[in-house]
């Protein structure tokens, strides 16, 4: 079974006349390279701000809101958020998509996964190659003193159990943030993730951007937890999550407490948000509704027996 958004246009906002700014343009404000600004060339001037904007009209726009939902609340304990979403239609031919504000600071440096190795040596740049677990013993180990090691650490649990949660399969190295404090010498005051961005592809939205009921129930994260090759060989461990059993028992304690959160969080309410009313912007139908919460349900299931393996 798949399943479809409805979408309310005339609660949307139209934005008529927005200006598309260029790579020099941009790179003045947000931390991105010209590759990746090729790979995503959709940067605007709205309302005097500079905004990214995400053409979409399909399924994607509820995984990014309703994953957006989980994350800030879920996240929020850690200092976690994401960015600020808004439907819109685009220009004159009412492209619909999502605007975020530029979630970068002037005051900070940004670096992804690949270009975090500039910092951390030991850090791989090739794009395949990470691991939490791996990134999570070069910021405790390496050479390069992080000060905030434990709160950044958190943070990153928190995100990854989150995606575990949400079935999210694209947090990859590009889409992972860091915002960093640097001194003159380019010495690190402090490190944190950066508004959480690109959690689109969640709750089962397939390649075809429909919600699919017959999706794996296994999860293959872009970046695993030990393994490598996981994508290759993806498995379970007694019928449960590879990944989230093997960081429960590397970090027990920052574990528990994140799928403590998870499981004390009443996600009837937060799905039903999407159910159509008057002032909806994007819905689905009452079907997909149960499905969605019984998706919640599986996944709160399997966080109890993970929970009590340790």
């Amino acid at each position: 079974m798949t399943y479809q958004i409805g979408i309310c246009a005339k609660n949307i906002k139209s934005i008529r006349n927005p200006i598309k700014l260029s790579y020099s343009q941009v790179k003045k404000i947000v931390a991105i390279d010209q590759q990746h600004f090729n790979q995503k060339n959709n940067w605007y001037l709205i309302n005097n701000r500079t905004c990214y904007y995400k053409d979409r009209s399909d399924a994607r726009l509820l995984g990014e809101l309703l994953s957006s939902d989980i994350i800030n609340l879920l996240g929020k304990e850690s200092g976690l958020a994401t960015a600020n979403y808004t439907p819109v239609f685009l220009g004159k031919k009412d492209k619909l998509g999502l605007a975020s504000e530029n979630i970068q600071s002037s005051d900070f440096a940004y670096y992804d996964l690949v270009t975090l190795s500039s910092l951390f040596p030991r850090l791989s740049k090739k794009y395949g190659q990470h691991t939490l677990s791996g990134l999570l013993d070069v910021l405790k180990n390496d050479k390069v003193h992080v000060p905030n090691f434990d709160e950044i650490k958190n943070q990153i649990i928190t995100i990854y159990v989150i995606d575990w949660f949400t079935h999210q399969l694209d947090r990859n190295p590009r889409n992972i943030l860091f915002e960093c404090n640097l001194d003159e010498k380019g010495s690190l005051f402090s490190m944190n993730l950066a508004k959480i961005i690109d959690s689109e592809t969640s709750f089962a939205v397939s390649k075809s951007h429909l919600i699919d009921t017959s999706f794996s129930k296994i999860w293959v994260p872009a970046i695993p937890y030990n393994d490598v090759d996981f994508k290759k060989r993806p498995e379970r461990i007694e019928g449960l999550d590879y990944n989230i059993v093997n960081l429960l028992l590397d970090y027990p304690e920052e574990t528990i407490a994140v799928l403590n959160r998870v499981l004390s969080t009443n996600f009837d309410q937060i799905v039903g948000r999407y159910s159509k009313r008057f002032d909806s912007e994007i819905y689905v139908c009452d079907d997909c509704i149960s499905f969605l919460k019984a998706f919640t349900y599986e996944k709160l299931e399997e966080a109890e027996k993970i929970k009590s393996l340790w």
